[in-house]
């Protein structure tokens, strides 16, 4: 990190370069010989790269240097790098090394995406700085709450006014900082809803996003960062998105729209249906933590003696949460995710589960990609609230993720898959091999969601490995480098737990051993790779041994080469092994 600030003093070429990628340190746990965490020095190097300003310069002059180095930060970068940088300002943020002043600046650079062209030279600034403003304020507030509580008019004036209309990046932004208004819930008691004199307004603002047609695939992007502000800022979402879907309907299926668009309107109401019922989920999942919480509140302080009973209401809703077990209330919540949602008599999303279905069974009838994606995006979303719902289209969302041509389907089948494994293990489990086919899926992007998808299962504990970590372990020689680092990391990981590359070393090997279509170069690389982790002399003696039996069973001279290489590459040796490798597979043949 030293290094990079000094090359980025004398101008090296590419030390930008550098010092975008060391962004990513901010992730890291470990810290230095002296005792001082990674981050803590990556927030010292990014202070002295990005917040100091020519001393002769005023506080107005050092405020606006600084917001403007800020909002360079963001051209051009990755999702990852923003991710990244989120975590970054927030840390300097809570060290007090990002002013008010900057702050200030940053809402006027803003604002001024709302003025006309004629305004004078000196007074404008590009889109793509406006947009910068408000990607560092929605990750500043991410710190604190209050920075978009100051910002509110402009928000609601520009970014989901008409100047976002025509901007979708900008709405985007816009609708991801609003849903920071309410403050971050571990550093408060309680969740504090937007319950102040702006929230109708808002909220109005929010459903005019929505209800907008717009042929800009952006639209999407829009929408779902709009329906979770919606979540956040309304104090009744469910209502709000009841009355969005509802009049979303009227537009789709009246006669305001020409008929030719009436297809895009679809693909637009069959997106908020989805991603309105996921928002629906983690409502109650908030909802039953709050309960959780405040039962616990209840308990405590019927275990102290009341000082003074002034509160009555307080204390009869004490004893109501008292008197109403966590069962009952988790009950409740798994029976109106199971029944209700999507089979309840009166219930809007009950209506769309048969409507997506069909439209994926018929995709020759209804052959519009954007109509596809999203219906199947939809489908995947809606099997992920009840089990009996995502039992009765497991197999069709599988046949679409192995035989749909786009490969944005294949994608979102692939996260869909993966959702429900955490949601409904019983019912995914069985289904894994599918999963694991799209590590060799035709299209990259397929390949790479494909193994994040699947590294997140694994190393969170969420599907039983049975075999298929050889079709993981072949990614490591995939061409593309971003696989196969990604797969690098996910067995470094993997090695950490429970001695997993050891019990699960000799699947993988017969895997690798019997795949025609990996070279034998490629698999010896592999091998080599994954016997490092095995470091406990015990374990390589048990694996050698294991080997050693496979090795005089072996039936042609391939297997017993695969076999010896990979007794040459473990440490442990014994007489046995020794004699067995040096005999070489004619001692072998002859002894059958």
């Amino acid at each position: 990190m030293d290094f990079l600030v000094l090359a980025d003093a004398y101008d090296i070429q590419n030390a930008g370069l550098g010092i975008r990628r060391m962004l990513h340190l901010v992730w890291m746990k470990g810290s230095s010989d002296e005792g001082k965490s990674i981050s803590s020095h990556l927030v010292d190097c990014y202070k002295d790269l990005f917040l100091v300003a020519p001393s002769e310069y005023s506080v107005p002059q050092q405020a606006a240097h600084i917001a403007k180095n800020l909002i360079e930060l963001t051209f051009a970068a990755s999702v990852a790098d923003l991710a990244s940088l989120e975590k970054l300002l927030c840390f300097m943020y809570e060290e007090k090394l990002i002013s008010q002043e900057v702050i200030n600046v940053l809402w006027q650079i803003y604002s001024f995406a709302d003025q006309n062209s004629s305004e004078s030279d000196n007074l404008k600034f590009s889109k793509r700085q406006c947009r910068g403003a408000i990607i560092i304020l929605g990750m500043l507030a991410l710190a604190d709450h209050e920075i978009v509580l100051r910002g509110l008019d402009a928000l609601l004036n520009i970014g989901l006014g008409d100047k976002g209309r025509n901007d979708l990046v900008l709405s985007r932004y816009s609708c991801i900082a609003l849903q920071r208004i309410v403050p971050h819930v571990s550093k408060n008691k309680e969740i504090v809803s937007f319950k102040i004199a702006r929230e109708d307004e808002a909220i109005e603002k929010l459903k005019e996003v929505l209800l907008s047609y717009s042929d800009n695939p952006e639209w999407y992007s829009v929408a779902e960062q709009a329906i979770g502000a919606v979540y956040q800022a309304s104090s009744k979402p469910d209502e709000v998105c009841s009355s969005i879907i509802k009049e979303k309907c009227i537009l789709v299926f009246g006669d305001k729209i020409e008929n030719e668009s009436k297809v895009t309107a679809l693909s637009q109401l069959l997106f908020i249906v989805g991603h309105v019922a996921i928002k629906t989920i983690v409502h109650l999942e908030k909802l039953e933590t709050q309960f959780k919480k405040k039962k616990h509140e209840a308990e405590s302080s019927k275990n102290k003696e009341s000082e003074n009973n002034d509160n009555e209401n307080n204390d009869n809703e004490l004893e109501m949460i008292g008197g109403t077990s966590e069962d009952d209330f988790t009950d409740a919540v798994i029976y109106i995710k199971e029944r209700e949602l999507l089979y309840g008599e009166g219930a809007l999303l009950s209506k769309f589960g048969p409507l997506v279905r069909e439209i994926c069974l018929n995709n020759k009838r209804y052959d519009n990609e954007s109509l596809q994606r999203s219906a199947v995006l939809c489908m995947a979303k809606l099997m992920c609230i009840s089990s009996k719902y995502c039992e009765d289209n497991l197999p069709l969302l599988i046949t679409i993720m192995e035989k749909s041509p786009d490969p944005i389907i294949r994608c979102n089948c692939v996260l869909g898959l993966g959702d429900m494994a955490v949601c409904f293990n019983n019912l995914v489990d069985e289904n894994t091999d599918f999963l694991y086919r799209r590590l060799t899926d035709s299209n990259i992007m397929v390949q790479r969601t494909c193994l994040m998808t699947v590294t997140f299962l694994i190393l969170a504990g969420q599907v039983k490995v049975k075999g298929q970590l050889s079709s993981m372990a072949k990614c490591l020689e995939n061409p593309d480098q971003g696989i196969s680092d990604m797969c690098r990391l996910f067995f470094t990981e993997l090695a950490t737990k429970d001695n997993a590359i050891y019990n699960g070393f000799i699947d993988i090997f017969s895997g690798l051993s019997n795949d025609d279509s990996l070279s034998k170069d490629a698999m010896k690389r592999i091998v080599k790779f994954l016997v490092g982790f095995i470091e406990k002399e015990k374990h390589q003696k048990q694996l050698a041994d294991k080997l050693l039996v496979r090795l005089l069973k072996c039936q042609n001279e391939a297997q017993w080469n695969d076999i010896a290489f990979v007794l040459n590459s473990i440490p442990y040796k014994n007489e046995s092994i020794s004699q067995a490798l040096e005999g070489g597979y004619t001692l072998v043949l002859a002894r059958q």
